[in-house]
């Protein structure tokens, strides 16, 4: 599904230039440049860890990207140049990639979130790609191995979706997505990117992500989707747990994709005050959201992952009145949790998040904010 929401947003314009001919049953076509290439002794980025949490490292970074996709004629079509930038979040728990780029004239803004989950042994990809305030989020699972990372779109029927990560080195790598219409006895790749390292690993941080805006185009036109600007910014305070124990907390927050996501990071930390540029990850708990307008259901829908979870989480919410936002996490009322976002005034916010329903409704934890840095 998610390749055909894509493709539908990448016309192949009768007036390219002569495509390269190729058997449309070809699995990849020449590369479009040289790639550079270490040494043959030496082995790709990806398989030097032993940390299965940490197999996207080598990611890391900021990238250009070439483009090229095959056409219903079975042609390969050379595309835009393409940028890419990919952040470690949370003390490396999550990994953030921005993709900012024109296919043949329509500016083109995606987002994927990679979360490893040690518990099933496999690696999340969120995926969220748009060019105007139209989308959907997409989650699909895979496994990295022997340098090649593999994710299958859950679909049903003979028809499936696969993306592929491989030739994972310190200065490329490349992704395909490729489809099979036989249970996967066959597949068919038809959109490759070829990455070319520009910036390191450690020129990319979660710091700078809340700092430098990395989309292209303009806003989405869906007046709905606004409905959480108020909450762009930096805010600290202090957060309250139902045991009366506070924590530093400081959240962060910044659209994503120039369209209708928002995704924001609160840390908390032990002490009234704390340098928030050089504290300490010891004593860092975090939780990540990342929310979005969903303009064909009219709803807010995202995903949440906390320092304490195994596996990121869906949720649903709904803005009330003064653009506060209620959102529901769990399967039975009894165990259900909730988290509200309350904007007390302009530069004030407070976050309550509860278990339980009715009488057995108890708050687990208040954090009270004061913005400190407005953004856009």
């Amino acid at each position: 599904m998610y390749l055909t929401l894509l493709g539908a947003l990448i016309p192949i314009c009768s007036g390219a230039p002569e495509p390269l001919a190729i058997s449309p049953h070809a699995s990849c076509p020449p590369p479009l440049i040289e790639p550079f290439r270490l040494p043959s002794e030496t082995e790709p980025v990806a398989n030097s860890t032993t940390d299965p949490s940490h197999q996207f490292d080598f990611s890391l970074g900021e990238w250009t990207v070439r483009n090229r996709h095959l056409n219903e004629q079975g042609r390969w079509i050379d595309g835009d140049l393409a940028r890419a930038r990919i952040t470690p979040l949370m003390g490396g728990r999550a990994v953030l990639e921005e993709w900012a780029g024109s296919i043949n004239g329509s500016v083109l803004n995606g987002f994927n979130l990679l979360t490893y989950d040690p518990s099933a042994d496999r690696w999340s990809m969120l995926l969220y790609w748009t060019t105007g305030g139209d989308g959907s989020f997409g989650q699909v699972h895979g496994t990295f191995r022997h340098g090649r990372g593999e994710f299958i779109a859950p679909e049903s029927g003979p028809r499936q979706t696969r993306y592929t990560f491989s030739d994972c080195r310190s200065e490329t790598m490349r992704w395909d997505a490729a489809t099979t219409q036989d249970f996967g006895v066959t597949w068919k790749t038809d959109w490759i990117m070829e990455f070319s390292r520009t910036h390191m690993p450690d020129e990319v941080s979660q710091e700078k992500l809340f700092q430098t805006d990395w989309s292209e185009g303009g806003l989405s036109p869906h007046p709905e989707s606004r409905g959480l600007d108020w909450l762009l910014g930096t805010w600290v305070g202090t957060q309250t747990d139902e045991l009366g124990k506070q924590r530093a907390a400081r959240l962060q927050t910044r659209l994503l994709n120039k369209d209708a996501l928002v995704l924001d990071v609160l840390e908390t930390r032990t002490g009234s005050k704390v340098d928030w540029g050089t504290a300490s990850e010891e004593d860092a708990q975090s939780r990540l959201f990342v929310r979005g307008w969903m303009n064909g259901t009219k709803t807010w829908e995202g995903w949440r992952l906390r320092s304490q979870d195994t596996h990121i989480s869906h949720h649903k919410g709904m803005l009330g009145e003064g653009g506060a936002l209620f959102e529901r996490f769990a399967d039975t009322e009894e165990k259900a949790e909730h988290e509200t976002l309350r904007r007390l005034d302009a530069n004030h916010l407070r976050i309550e998040e509860t278990v339980g329903t009715g009488t057995d409704r108890r708050v687990l934890r208040t954090t009270d904010l004061e913005r400190v840095v407005t953004s856009s």
